[in-house]
């Protein structure tokens, strides 16, 4: 297969390497770096943004460091995780400000607001406190990016201590045979986090969801309750897929009296109800159903504020939104995709509100991922 030399011009929106071809067509690749100059292999019939394969590296980025973690690699059968890896810290919190920076032009919503710079993880490892691993019964590990080839690993440099504990506690007891996929899988999986013990640990059942950076959810949870320590506490309150109550706690402790807690039923929700926030009614309510605004509107049909922390899809209904709270002052989002928050953002601005001002902060050091804290209020 024909290769050619070129150097590593930007990443793209979902942070791989973008090189140019001397033809003229552009290629994205993998474990590249803006500022890596090296041998890429590409078909002759490959089309323009496709994948190119990295063969050699010529000069490696300034910014290229040595990847710590020995598990860590782009082949099939290698872990797929962290795949930013191989540059410092500075250089991947500037790419992600660079990236949500893109989103947002490309929904013309930048003019609306000036972008600091991203909010620093204070460890950039021993940072996570839960993960999801593949196991075949035999070994624990991860999935080698991009594709369905199981990578496993004997440890994970991202977990904190507590983590890594269960994680080589659970290693210890391999192999086992009611680990083994079935129906065809070729992996099952498990759910852990810093919470739980072995014995809370079972197969392809998830764990409630949490934020999965303890130190920056501490800042998450500082940024809500300055914001919400500027709004009268008798106002009522959204606070829209709540979870098991990681911020409805700050909204409750503040002394709000009047808070709509909605989620999905499930185990987060019951979480929620077992710990009797004063203050703090809880409808559960699936956001992708027809007709949740009107279900919301019906049981806080004077609400001031809204909070949402959205999945990944963000806020996909959101014609309800305008037609049943227009009551509502103050929206805070919190986003952990920023191409559907570059979405939401431009609809909201379209519907007569203003991004006031915007914050990212890093959850996930080695990955693109930036999480995004916004306020929006009415013109």
């Amino acid at each position: 297969m024909p290769t050619f030399v070129a150097t590593v011009r930007d990443l793209s929106h979902k942070g791989l390497g973008v090189v140019d071809h001397p033809d003229g067509r552009t290629f994205f690749v993998r474990g590249t770096w803006p500022g890596d100059e090296a041998e890429f292999e590409a078909s002759e019939d490959s089309r323009k943004y496709e994948e190119a394969k990295l063969v050699r590296m010529i000069m490696p980025s300034p910014s290229r460091v040595e990847i710590a973690c020995s598990f860590r690699g782009f082949l099939p059968g290698q872990c797929g995780g962290c795949p930013w890896m191989m540059a410092d810290y500075s250089s991947q919190l500037k790419l992600k400000r660079k990236r949500l920076i893109y989103a947002l032009e490309k929904r013309q919503v930048l003019h609306e607001v000036t972008i600091p710079c991203v909010i620093p993880s204070p460890n950039v490892f021993g940072y996570r406190n839960r993960v999801q691993l593949k196991t075949d019964g035999v070994r624990m590990g991860y999935v080698s990016e991009g594709s369905t080839v199981f990578g496993p690993v004997d440890d994970c440099l991202i977990m904190n201590e507590k983590l890594r504990n269960l994680f080589h506690e659970l290693k210890a007891k391999l192999p086992r045979e009611d680990w083994r996929p079935t129906g065809g899988h070729q992996w099952s999986y498990l759910d852990l986090d810093d919470e739980a013990t072995s014995k809370d640990v079972y197969l392809n059942k998830r764990r409630p969801f949490r934020q999965g950076n303890t130190e920056q959810n501490e800042v998450m949870r500082s940024w809500i309750r300055d914001k919400f320590s500027n709004i009268p506490f008798h106002y009522p309150v959204i606070d829209l897929f709540c979870g098991s109550g990681n911020f409805t706690q700050v909204l409750s402790g503040l002394g709000f009296t009047n808070i709509l807690a909605v989620e999905v039923q499930g185990a987060a929700l019951e979480a929620l109800r077992q710990s009797g926030l004063p203050g703090v009614r809880i409808l559960p309510l699936d956001m992708s159903k027809r007709g949740v605004w009107a279900s919301i509107a019906r049981f806080q049909p004077h609400a001031k504020a809204l909070l949402l922390d959205p999945p990944r899809e963000g806020l996909e209904k959101r014609r309800g939104l305008y037609k049943y709270l227009d009551n509502l002052e103050i929206i805070f989002y919190i986003s952990c995709e920023i191409d559907t928050f570059s979405r939401d953002a431009a609809d909201l601005i379209k519907h007569g509100w203003k991004l006031q001002e915007m914050t990212p902060i890093d959850l996930f050091p080695h990955t693109p991922h930036v999480e995004v804290l916004s306020v929006f209020t009415r013109l």
